[in-house]
């Protein structure tokens, strides 16, 4: 009896470490079907390709904050963490060519890539592809 419960609390102590950590990591990232729904918006999209462990993606999501807010109703933008096995965002990074993180791949409303940019940007240099983004 004792045997079976010590192979019992080691059994507990492996297996729900685990499901925790996939039950907090499926909820962290975005939604396959939102990068779907994207590019069937007829608006402009930037894909942000960045890893938690990424000092300068920290950066700038600084920077990306309050464009988000400021222009939520103008374009979609949605992160894609490169350090997901998630098939749809394989196919995006390899598609973009994506090598270095942070990456902003900046897609027009016909779904045209415009721009890309490599590691962080300022206030005014994200502004500037942004504004280039809704007016093309």
């Amino acid at each position: 009896m004792n045997k079976y419960k010590n192979f019992l609390v080691i059994t507990l102590i492996i297996i729900v470490p685990v499901i925790l950590y996939y039950a907090f990591k499926s909820g962290s990232v975005d939604n396959p079907i939102n990068i779907a729904q994207a590019f069937t918006s007829k608006k402009p999209v930037v894909l942000d390709f960045s890893s938690e462990l990424c000092l300068e993606c920290k950066e700038l999501d600084k920077v990306l904050k309050p464009a988000i807010e400021k222009y939520n109703n103008k374009i979609i933008f949605e992160k894609i963490p490169i350090n997901s096995n998630n098939p749809d965002y394989e196919k995006l990074i390899e598609e973009h060519g994506v090598n270095v993180v942070p990456t902003l791949v900046f897609i027009d409303k016909k779904g045209k890539t415009i721009q890309i940019t490599e590691g962080s940007l300022t206030k005014e240099e994200l502004e500037r592809y942004l504004n280039k983004l809704i007016d093309g």
